[in-house]
């Protein structure tokens, strides 16, 4: 059953001072029904680069969920217009929520709701977390192949480790592209990159990887690197700054038997 549409005017008070409490941060949050009635709830966000992006702590999203029927998203601009940048539309898309955001403190409000836009693949703006290497991945992967991989949650420098004043490791950083490649259908190959494959990188992580590239072919990848817009450079295999920070290449089950 279709959800009731949202009473904006109601929740533009609460959105409104949660904007406010945050700036110079973006704010972020979810709406959500809970019997009859509708409530805006906050959420905190966790996004390395708070004033122009938001990305909701999954604790809250979780929280959420279990208060009510999540209609709804919103966060603020600030000192920018309200019109969805495209990585709000992503987020808006992947969540298939619609988006509600204010322009903080010019009070102007605009609405988006999902109507199938996809990012190119070649392009894209970096914003960790909501468009990235891994992203990129997922999107080549549904988009060329028809392979659908699973969200992993993740924010920060997960791949370092914590360490006290003294430089002692006080918590181990996370491995995540190794704990989770085998539970998406990938194994680690041994034949050198054939098209399609995942190229899994070092890149100031020792001793974890923490990106990830797709490999075309004919001496060529696709990937998106922090501060660049995505798109396909040269991957010279055994030399070459990518081909030293390769650690793994991992290969989809599906097309162990592809040609090279």
């Amino acid at each position: 059953m279709k959800a009731p549409p949202v009473d904006i005017e109601a929740v533009k008070d609460f959105i409104r001072t949660h904007a406010e409490h945050c700036r110079p941060y973006e704010c972020c949050g979810l709406i959500v029904r809970r019997g009859k009635h509708q409530e805006p709830l906050s959420c905190r966000n966790i996004s390395d680069n708070p004033e122009h992006n938001f990305i909701m702590d999954p604790r809250d999203v979780v929280r959420a969920e279990e208060h009510g029927e999540v209609l709804m998203s919103y966060h603020s601009h600030v000192e920018e217009g309200p019109t969805p940048s495209p990585e709000d539309k992503v987020n808006a898309e992947k969540n298939n929520l619609p988006m509600l955001i204010v322009s903080w403190p010019a009070d102007s409000w605009e609405l988006y709701t999902p109507c199938g836009f996809t990012l190119p693949l070649e392009g894209r703006p970096f914003v960790y977390g909501v468009v990235d290497c891994f992203t990129l991945l997922q999107d080549y992967y549904r988009e060329k192949l028809g392979i659908e991989l699973p969200d992993v949650p993740y924010h920060g420098k997960w791949w370092k480790d914590k360490k006290d004043a003294t430089g002692a490791v006080i918590e181990k950083g996370k491995d995540l592209f190794m704990d989770h490649f085998s539970k998406a259908g990938f194994v680690v190959v041994y034949d050198g990159p054939k098209r399609d494959d995942v190229l899994l990188m070092q890149r100031d992580s020792e001793p974890r990887v923490n990106h990830c590239a797709i490999y075309l072919g004919d001496g060529m990848m696709l990937h998106h690197a922090p501060g660049q817009l995505s798109g396909v450079h040269p991957y010279v295999v055994d030399r070459g700054q990518y081909a030293l920070a390769t650690r793994h290449v991992i290969r989809h089950k599906t097309l162990l038997d592809a040609p090279a």
